[in-house]
């Protein structure tokens, strides 16, 4: 994770047609990259944050700490991405939950 003394941020937010804001926000430092996503994670957002991610260059980190809602979508979003190696951290327990059940429901398959 970056330190405090030698991370570098840069941020963006993104409003859907329907007015629910995501904010990303990306830290890295030369080691690591952490994007930081706070408001609503929701369909129209997703295309965006998968060239984000893309644009990391590695396998970032995606800090779920202030995400307050997701969509089915989303969920199965960060599904794929987590199959791909992208470590989720600071999720939220309802949307841990709700990965495990989209995975069980849906098999694993669907997400590879």
């Amino acid at each position: 994770m970056p330190s405090e003394s030698n991370k570098s941020a840069r941020g963006m937010v993104v409003i859907s047609e329907q007015g629910h804001m995501l904010r990303i926000e990306k830290l890295s430092d030369p080691t690591s990259t952490i994007l930081k996503l706070s408001g609503w994670l929701q369909e129209e957002h997703l295309l965006l944050l998968g060239k984000e991610i893309q644009a990391c260059g590695g396998t970032p980190q995606l800090d779920l700490t202030d995400v307050t809602l997701v969509d089915r979508l989303s969920v199965q979003f960060l599904i794929r991405r987590e199959a791909e190696g992208v470590q989720l951290i600071n999720c939220s327990l309802y949307i841990r939950e709700w990965i495990t059940r989209e995975r069980s429901k849906r098999g694993w398959a669907d997400f590879e």
